[in-house]
């Protein structure tokens, strides 16, 4: 990912950012596909069709050696990534109960349950472009599998002979010291490979009372020449449908004044543009129905906002909407927007009896931490999370948080 220059940025990644999502950062500057000739297009539909042959027709070997990605499963050797077809010819077929998802985000991956008789996988199909792609046209870029899920835990197995059934010690032994490790009350961490610079890694759960293996997760993203992306620039259609709120209403619901004027959450990237607000620290492009995060700016003071992409196809932020917003009281050198909520709630609140009454009354919970009094509401139905926090010895109001996903334009 991009390095934020601004403080807020490398806020909201611990706030927002807990799940694995992929990004696509820290990849080179692609071409776009409109300036690959017919011959080119050709040649690279040849490429992947190869690829594919040879994964299929490929009778691969396990390797002694983690980083070629290979593994046995109930008597076969697979190589990572492959494809679905490659686990079906061989009897694996998508579970019954399991309703498989139509289509993969934009830079993204969606997991599969795969049964063989009662043998049970996960395989991660993975969709490296920035469009939305059909699940079943996508690669198998990883794996998981259980020691429970399996008959015989030793159909599994990879590189230097290791299974489910192998010790803490086996592991070790076998491959060194992991690169990142961690223990908890129930089991061990192994992981061998940087997964931070290319998203291949292998995971090792162990049970500290038997020390065996209990996971095993492997990862192998490839980003291939049919991955590269063009961004669109045709504005979502329904962007249009917006409509701005005049009138605040209650503090439950997804509406905000920033800087004066009163927006809806989710609201147009665009809206704030028109309003004068600049897009100052970004990602780029946004994948097909996927997420990013930007900072804007307007006479010095910053919003740190979250933005999504409904499209099916990888487009410019302004042509996103504002999914969440935050703000943090971080002292004067960190000049913020002017954010506010019903009953003029906002960074410059204090905490009183009179504000802890209205946001109960409100329907907000209240926690209280040794250094923080933490008001939270959620509603599920229009999937509406708001988070305000006062510090318990100033009663400064030290952070807020709205977050709304739920896009409903008439």
């Amino acid at each position: 990912m991009k390095r934020f220059k601004s403080l807020t940025i490398c806020l909201i990644t611990i706030f927002i950012f807990a799940s694995c999502s992929l990004t696509r950062d820290d990849l080179p500057e692609e071409p776009d596909k409109e300036t690959v000739t017919e011959d080119e297009e050709n040649s690279v539909s040849k490429k992947d069709k190869d690829k594919d042959e040879k994964h299929k027709k490929k009778k691969a070997e396990l390797s002694d050696d983690l980083n070629d990605y290979t593994f046995g499963l109930c008597g076969d050797v697979y190589s990572l990534p492959t494809t679905l077809d490659v686990f079906e010819e061989r009897g694996w077929e998508v579970k019954e109960s399991f309703d498989m998802p139509e289509y993969v985000k934009g830079d993204d991956y969606e997991l599969v349950y795969l049964t063989r008789g009662d043998d049970q996988i996960i395989v991660y199909m993975v969709n490296k472009s920035g469009d939305i792609r059909k699940t079943e046209e996508c690669k198998v870029g990883g794996i998981c599998v259980y020691d429970h899920d399996l008959e015989d835990a030793n159909d599994f197995r990879i590189a230097r002979k290791i299974t489910l059934n192998s010790t803490a010690e086996d592991i070790i032994n076998a491959f060194g010291e992991p690169d990142q490790s961690m223990v908890t009350e129930t089991s061990t961490f192994y992981r061998y490979g940087e997964s931070a610079e290319n998203y291949t890694t292998i995971d090792i759960y162990t049970d500290i009372v038997d020390s065996a293996s209990k996971k095993i997760e492997i990862w192998n993203i490839v980003k291939e020449d049919s991955d590269r992306t063009k961004t669109g620039e045709e504005v979502p259609e329904y962007l249009s449908k917006y409509t701005a709120p005049d009138e605040m209403g209650d503090i439950t619901e997804p509406i905000v004044e920033i800087d004066g004027k009163l927006y809806s959450i989710p609201c147009p990237v665009k809206e704030l543009i028109d309003d004068g607000w600049k897009i100052v620290m970004s990602n780029g492009s946004v994948p097909a129905k996927n997420t990013s995060n930007i900072d804007m700016e307007k006479d010095g003071k910053t919003l740190t906002l979250e933005i999504y992409n409904d499209a099916e196809y990888q487009t410019t932020e302004e042509n996103c909407v504002v999914t969440m917003l935050m703000v943090m009281n971080i002292g004067e050198d960190f000049p913020v927007a002017d954010i506010r909520f019903a009953n003029d709630i906002s960074i410059e609140t204090e905490w009183s009896e009179d504000v802890d009454a209205f946001l109960k009354d409100s329907g907000f919970t209240c926690d209280e931490f040794d250094t923080t009094i933490t008001y939270s509401y959620y509603t599920s139905h229009i999937d509406t999370y708001v988070t305000i926090d006062f510090d318990v010895k100033s009663g400064k109001c030290e952070y807020i948080f709205l977050s709304n996903k739920d896009i409903q334009y008439n």
